[in-house]
């Protein structure tokens, strides 16, 4: 199973367990949600692999988690077109309102932690 297969299947997440798996997916995700050119991806593997790092270094505390996603999107800012940039905010929204509203509906669902690494 390719890597792009992996992204685009419900089950990937239970699939995807390492670092490297990790920051290709969301690397994936990100290039083709935001349309990202060549130049973007390059720029883009180092700010997900900081992230990793500062994750791996701080825990996995929510407030640990907040200010390194805050420090991850500033990164990001720098390397996108002011649309992608929104876009990705855009799409960061509407992923927590349908994460919201799926544990309202599903009490006691816990996300896994491969699914926060994911996310930001």
């Amino acid at each position: 199973m390719t890597m792009a297969s992996l992204c685009h299947s419900q089950d990937s997440l239970s699939v995807l367990t390492g670092r490297n798996d990790i920051i290709s997916a969301t690397s994936l995700k990100l290039t083709r949600e935001l349309s990202l050119s060549n130049q973007q991806q390059k720029l883009l593997h180092p700010i997900l692999d900081n992230r990793w790092n500062d994750l791996a270094k701080t825990g996995q505390k929510p407030t640990n988690r907040q200010s390194i996603d805050q420090k991850t999107i500033t990164d990001l800012k720098k390397i996108l077109t002011e649309e992608q940039f929104a876009l990705f905010l855009k799409l960061r929204t509407e992923k927590s309102i349908a994460k919201q509203k799926y544990l309202s509906e599903h009490p006691g669902y816990v996300f896994s932690p491969q699914d926060a690494d994911l996310e930001f």
